[in-house]
C-alpha cells in the first residue's frame, strides 16, 4: 500500500461552497482509476488530495507528467507529490490492525 499526498496552493479549491461544487463535479472521475483504493480531497495550508493506492506503480501510472500538466493548467501551479509507504494500518472503525504488503 502506498499513500500519495498532493499539495497545491491553498486557494486551488476556492471557498467552501464553490469547492463543494467542484468536488461534486470531479469526484466521480476517481471511481475507476486502476489501483486507487481511496482519495481524500483536503484543504488547509495547501489544497490537494491524499490518495491510497494498491502499489507505487499504480500511483505513478496515474500521477504522470500529463497529469501534472493538467493540474498546472487547471490550478496555475505544479502539484507537489509525496510518496509514502504504509507498513502498518490501525483501523479503529473496523477494530483492526493490519500490515499491508
Amino acid at each position: 500500500m502506498i499513500i500519495t499526498v498532493v499539495a497545491l496552493p491553498a486557494a486551488a479549491y476556492g471557498e467552501a461552497a464553490e469547492g463543494k461544487a467542484l468536488f461534486e463535479r470531479v469526484a466521480p472521475r476517481f471511481r475507476d482509476i486502476p489501483g486507487l483504493q481511496r482519495k481524500y480531497f483536503v484543504r488547509g495550508d495547501h489544497s490537494g488530495g491524499v490518495y491510497v493506492w494498491d502499489d507505487r506503480a499504480s500511483a505513478e501510472r496515474y500521477l504522470d507528467e500529463a497529469w501534472s500538466a493538467r493540474m498546472e493548467a487547471s490550478y496555475g501551479a505544479l502539484p507537489q507529490v509525496t510518496y509514502l509507504d504504509v507498513p502498518c494500518v490501525v483501523d479503529n472503525t473496523a477494530g483492526a490492525i493490519s500490515f499491508p504488503d
